[in-house]
């Protein structure tokens, strides 16, 4: 083939570069769009692209490369794009995709307030928040969620404030996900709606803090704020947290949400615990001893506020004690450790009346261990004959923590139960355990119907009259400064007044002894006399005082008398719920299968060949 002229030549270049001119620039590929597989986002391209080049933005700014991304917790309550590029010009990106909205949620322990996010342009229906503590439920008001931002707050109810161990469930209403989600904050083996058990997440002591996800961790301490990246497990937060410290968490929601492509977010933020606190306080209150015991402590100085009372306390072997001023149904107590609220007890409504027949009655607000939820209306409690009916228990929802009652009951008293008493008047007396009380006594002659009634105490005693031979039975109420009532029931008998003999003429001077005659027949034996008066009752064991504590499964009761008891039982109810284990002079130990709550049980002992019953209260 000839070779081209140098004419022919400059020709084909200039035609070559025409057409090369001519050709249109390359158009950059159209905008994405995201799909979510699981926890994960995948950007995908619309259109031909040969070789992508994807770019992930949250807020618009640049995060990562590539075809996925898993989000983190930095990303809760923003935006997140891509882009794609051919990889031959990754400077030619194409426009943002639909922007994927994080959804947000921020729970504050030992506050009141929930927030969340669901997205901009997601808005427009309603959340409802619920609140599950101990077996309670509290409903929130529903809120509106902003049709524009997507974003809502939830007021808990005074003087609800979220505490390690709550569930939090949030349900939203009228939007295009109708998604339930349950919260558990920081309490193991809780079962939730949804399977988010945050586990430890929120718990940060000493010098370390410890995240089952990856999370983020934001210490805040006098204005300043360290910020520390965690993966699975604990790290060293390089220097030991105080109780003032703010201790923020973020943890990305390992689920696969059923609306959408949003995997969700929760913030907890908590003021970090005292070192070596694991567990969240409790306090109990008695509204007639007027008693305050808090428990699960870590050993140190707290205040404690009882209706704005404080005083500094020191606790010792994880609890404390101390004796208020008298409070009552409505007050507030609250534990403190320096500046931070640890639990706050708001004392409920009981009254208690037993009639000594086995059957107690009252009003209270919620109670355990009774076949009810609730008993504003009253409740009625029965027992075996011979058992005390021991008062039940308030359980305030919102803190564990227990309303306890102490009430007088009357253990001795005479005449002896089965004693004879001679003549129409007697002085009867009274003595009671538990509080002070004033003990009135009814007196009925079940043979004539006759009734009498008087007062009688352990001191000066109360003269009645009246008395008529035969058997009387006795009810002797006492009543406490709050009215709470307990009736013990006796008998005696009365006997006729033996009479008097009549005085004989007075005889002569003696005579002299005549001599002493025979012997005569024996006579026959006269007939028995009748059957003298009943005698006192032996003396009492002496067991003394007796104050017992509680510890879980395990009863410690010591005893300030000399007594030894063979054997013990503590029964509430008329149910056995703790027998003895080990006894000594001065001390018994018992043992429950389970863990027993605060309150007033039943102590029964076997001293010798007698049986005595006691109303004790653990604490």
């Amino acid at each position: 083939m000839r070779a081209m002229s140098a004419p022919l030549r400059a020709l084909a270049a200039t035609v070559l570069f025409v057409l090369i001119a001519a050709a249109p620039a390359a158009a950059a590929p159209l905008a994405p769009y995201i799909e979510q597989s699981g926890s994960e986002l995948t950007c995908k391209h619309r259109g031909t692209v040969t070789q992508p080049y994807f770019r992930w933005q949250r807020d618009g700014q640049p995060v990562a490369l590539g075809a996925t991304y898993t989000p983190v917790p930095n990303d809760a309550g923003r935006v997140i794009t891509c882009t794609v590029a051919e990889g031959a010009t990754p400077d030619d990106q194409s426009a943002l995709g639909d922007p994927t909205d994080m959804v947000a949620l921020r729970l504050q322990l030992f506050s009141g307030r929930i927030t969340g996010d669901v997205g901009a342009g997601r808005g427009g229906g309603k959340v409802t928040v619920t609140l599950y503590r101990h077996n309670g439920e509290y409903q929130m008001e529903r809120v509106d969620i902003d049709p524009v931002t997507g974003a809502w707050t939830v007021a808990l109810r005074p003087p609800l404030i979220l505490l390690e161990g709550d569930r939090v469930r949030i349900a939203y209403d009228g939007l295009l996900m109708p998604e339930i989600r349950t919260f558990s904050l920081g309490a193991d083996g809780l079962e939730t709606d949804a399977a988010l058990p945050l586990g430890n997440v929120i718990r940060a002591n000493g010098y370390h803090v410890f995240c089952p996800l990856q999370c983020t961790a934001r210490i805040s301490r006098g204005g300043g704020t360290r910020t520390l990246e965690l993966t699975k497990g604990i790290t060293d937060v390089m220097g030991r947290l105080e109780p003032a410290d703010d201790v923020e968490f973020a943890s990305a929601i390992p689920y696969h949400a059923s609306w959408g492509p949003l995997d969700g977010f929760v913030t907890v933020v908590r003021p970090a615990p005292l070192a070596d606190q694991v567990t969240t306080p409790t306090c109990d209150g008695d509204l007639a001893t007027h008693e305050v015991y808090c428990y699960d402590l870590a050993d140190g100085v707290y205040t404690l506020k009882v209706a704005g009372e404080s005083v500094l306390l020191r606790a010792v072997d994880g609890e404390l004690y101390w004796e208020a001023r008298p409070f009552d149904t409505g007050d507030v107590i609250e534990l403190w450790a320096e500046e931070r609220r640890l639990t706050r007890l708001t004392l409920g409504r009981l009254t208690f009346h037993d009639d000594g027949e086995g059957t107690a009655t009252g009003v209270c607000d919620l109670v355990i261990e009774l076949p009810l939820a609730s008993c504003h209306n009253g409740y009625e409690i029965d027992s075996p004959p011979g058992d005390p009916v021991a008062p039940p228990v308030v359980r305030d929802w919102l803190s564990g923590g227990f309303t306890l009652l102490t009430v007088a009951r009357v253990v001795a008293t005479s005449p002896l139960p089965g004693e004879s008493i001679y003549g129409p008047a007697h002085r009867l007396f009274a003595e009671t355990e538990g509080v002070p009380a004033t003990v009135k006594v009814k007196l009925v002659n079940p043979l004539t119907g006759e009734v009498l009634t008087g007062t009688a105490d352990d001191l000066e005693g109360g003269l009645i009259t009246g008395l008529t031979p035969g058997r009387w039975d006795a009810w002797w109420t006492a009543t406490t400064a709050r009215g709470d009532t307990t009736v013990t029931t006796t008998r005696f008998y009365v006997q006729e007044v033996p009479a008097t003999p009549i005085a004989a003429p007075r005889p002569g001077a003696d005579g002299q002894n005549g001599a002493a005659g025979p012997a005569g027949p024996a006579g026959t034996p006269g007939p028995a006399g009748p059957a003298g008066p009943v005698g006192p009752r032996g003396p009492a064991a002496e067991l003394g005082t007796i104050k017992c504590t509680l510890k879980g499964k395990k009863v410690t009761c010591k005893l300030t008398g000399k007594a030894k008891a063979a054997s013990a039982t503590l029964t509430r109810g008329g149910r056995t719920v703790a027998k003895a284990q080990r006894t000594a002079v001065g001390r018994i130990e018992l043992r429950a299968p389970r863990r027993l709550h605060a309150g007033q049980y039943v102590l029964t002992l076997r001293v010798g060949k007698q049986t005595v019953r006691r109303t004790v209260t653990l604490r």
